[in-house]
């Protein structure tokens, strides 16, 4: 059980880096480069995926199954969240070469990372339960942590 519960440690460290660098990129296009969104999203990020990590708390998990298969529609997920970017403009009603007001760039920041970094959240404390739960028992979130954290140096 040991191996099976590592490989999602590893895919929700993989999936998290690869979805934040494909939408913060598009987010940096969509606000015509400017760098603050960077800050901006970074923070938003981290309160999404802090809110689903905690929202997930407790003594039990979901189904080994359930965690895979939200592993697997994180794919699909940034797909649409990068469709929803890129068409922020047209939706918004922004004029083609201008800025969208500023709260509606707030807005579609918050609103994009939400499908992506929501998810993150769960599924890392997801794992890191079935992980802790697993035989050999003395494995620890740190362990845990640090095959997440392998899983996006990959």
């Amino acid at each position: 059980m040991f191996r099976y519960t590592v490989i999602p440690l590893l895919l929700t460290g993989l999936v998290s880096i690869l979805g934040q660098v494909i939408i913060l990129r598009d987010l940096n296009v969509a606000f015509y480069g400017s760098e603050l969104i960077y800050l901006f999203a970074i923070g938003l990020w981290l309160c999404w995926s802090a809110i689903g990590a905690f929202l997930a708390k407790g003594p039990s998990s979901p189904p080994f199954r359930r965690v895979m298969l939200l592993l697997v529609w994180m794919g699909p997920l940034i797909l649409l969240d990068m469709a929803f970017i890129r068409g922020s403009r047209n939706l918004f009603g922004g004029p083609p070469g201008a800025y969208l007001p500023f709260l509606e760039q707030i807005f579609v920041a918050a609103a994009a990372l939400f499908p992506i970094a929501f998810p993150t959240g769960l599924l890392f404390s997801w794992a890191a339960k079935h992980f802790i739960a697993a035989d050999p028992p003395q494995k620890t979130l740190g362990t845990a942590y640090a095959l997440e954290s392998l899983g996006g140096l990959f």
